[in-house]
């Protein structure tokens, strides 16, 4: 990452679900937090000490919006992602009722079609919805595409992650044109975080699986 000093590393803790493993590697990498896919890693990362935690999914169920919203109530920084004014309407009022406020972030559909809105407008309609709110802060878009994690080829990947950072920038230009601050785009993972970092549009990775140097992506083939 040293060639991207305006990109912070937000390791993805799904990699080792280790509190002890993740401070180190805030401590080595100069991270201001983590990532988490599911509720019980964020509780294991706030119960060992780290306090800035990225939920990078959504979170559906009402007994589990109620976990995170503690999370944050007990003084941890804790954002989420979003896709539906529905979802959006849960976390606020889970925040409300525990007197604190959650980060949200716009999940933009940037391929892979698991998750995310598609279109900018989308974007712009739920991040306007966000700021209206008092107990959720929007921070921005979560642009991330796991099938792209393990293109072997090089050019390959560079073109076809091309095609996410397009609709990225898409979506970011909609909203600086609809005048909402866009603070944090984040993505990538340990295949492909070197081009988000290189794109201009992406200010934050989110590699996991390099921290045991998973095999499998050593046939990655790299770039000269």
């Amino acid at each position: 990452m040293a060639p991207f000093p305006g990109v912070a590393v937000r390791p993805h803790a799904k990699a080792h679900k280790c509190a002890d493993v993740a401070r180190l590697q805030l401590q080595l990498l100069g991270a201001k937090g983590v990532c988490c896919q599911k509720v019980v890693e964020a509780e294991a990362m706030a119960e060992g000490g780290i306090t800035d935690v990225l939920l990078s999914n959504e979170v559906i169920a009402p007994r589990k919006i109620d976990r995170l919203a503690g999370l944050a109530a007990a003084g941890a920084r804790v954002g989420v992602c979003f896709e539906s004014v529905d979802n959006l309407r849960q976390l606020q009022r889970a925040a409300a009722a525990s007197g604190t406020c959650l980060d949200v972030l716009v999940e933009l559909n940037v391929g892979q079609d698991r998750c995310g809105v598609d279109s900018p407008a989308e974007v712009v309609a739920l991040a306007r919805a966000a700021t209206a709110m008092d107990n959720v802060r929007f921070t921005g878009l979560q642009a991330y595409h796991g099938g792209l994690q393990h293109v072997r080829d090089p050019q390959d990947r560079a073109y076809r992650v091309g095609k996410v950072v397009e609709r990225t920038q898409a979506a970011v230009q909609a909203l600086v044109a609809a005048g909402i601050p866009c603070e944090t785009v984040t993505g990538g993972g340990t295949g492909t975080y070197r081009l988000e970092a290189a794109s201009g549009i992406f200010t934050e990775v989110q590699p996991g699986s390099f921290a045991f140097n998973d095999a499998d992506y050593s046939r990655n083939v790299q770039a000269r």
